[in-house]
């Protein structure tokens, strides 16, 4: 792009990032300690209440299963046809203790289950805090929507930034990492599983929401670029948990 531009020599600093500050909207208890770029700042999610969905069928959750949200993000949508049908057959077996709410068109699944509810659109945000599991493609949004109300995930990545986004949520221990391509509906079974029963992941989950509740989200994020318009950044700050530390 400098190039293209006809500007001369090379750039004065790598074009990918703005050299006065970067704000992401991730946490440290994903990403782990930032070495650079130096003028990172981790804010959490930036969350805003979204229209309610009338149309929702509220009365069909049952408070006696489990419930888990199925969705691969509407842009792989039709790539995903495949790993939905394997989807629906991981939860099958399961209808005694676990509904799945599963985002897509209803007329691609028609054998699922009473127990798996197919809708084009679901009002995720609002679902949350009945969500005890997300299976997800590992877009940014739906991880951190979901660890901020410390919901664990199962990701099957499929590209950009989602094997990194997967790799960071199995490390932290808050999910699991499985095929998109090649998962077989026992493993993709077995995963849903030990991410609703295993206290350790849920305690992870957990702690990865406190951190994003800390590191302050869309408020955090105003008072950055507020202190750059004053002139009182420094490339040293680094994100406290809980705080925003003032320059030296």
């Amino acid at each position: 792009m400098w190039t293209d531009a006809g500007l001369p020599g090379e750039p004065p600093h790598d074009l990918r990032f703005s050299p006065h500050l970067l704000i992401a909207f991730t946490g440290s208890a994903l990403t782990g300690p930032l070495s650079w770029p130096d003028n990172a700042v981790l804010v959490g999610p930036a969350l805003a209440e979204r229209p309610a969905d009338l149309d929702f069928p509220r009365d069909w959750l049952d408070p006696g299963r489990k419930h888990v949200l199925i969705s691969m993000g509407t842009l792989a949508a039709e790539n995903s046809h495949g790993f939905y049908g394997r989807a629906v057959e991981a939860v099958r077996p399961l209808g005694d203790r676990v509904q799945a709410i599963l985002t897509a068109p209803p007329e691609t699944i028609p054998d699922a289950p009473d127990h798996v509810l197919v809708r084009t659109r679901v009002p995720v945000l609002e679902l949350m805090p009945q969500l005890d599991a997300v299976v997800s493609h590992g877009g940014l949004n739906t991880v951190c929507e979901s660890l901020a109300y410390g919901v664990p995930l199962v990701l099957a990545p499929i590209k950009g930034d989602q094997p990194i986004n997967a790799s960071q949520v199995e490390a932290a221990g808050a999910g699991l990492r499985v095929s998109f391509a090649r998962v077989r509906p026992e493993v993709l079974r077995a995963a849903i599983v030990t991410v609703l029963e295993d206290p350790s992941v849920r305690a992870s989950a957990a702690a990865v929401r406190a951190s994003f509740a800390a590191a302050g989200g869309a408020a955090a994020a105003t008072e950055q670029l507020a202190r750059l318009a004053r002139g009182d950044q420094d490339a040293s700050w680094r994100e406290r948990e809980g705080s925003l530390e003032s320059p030296a």
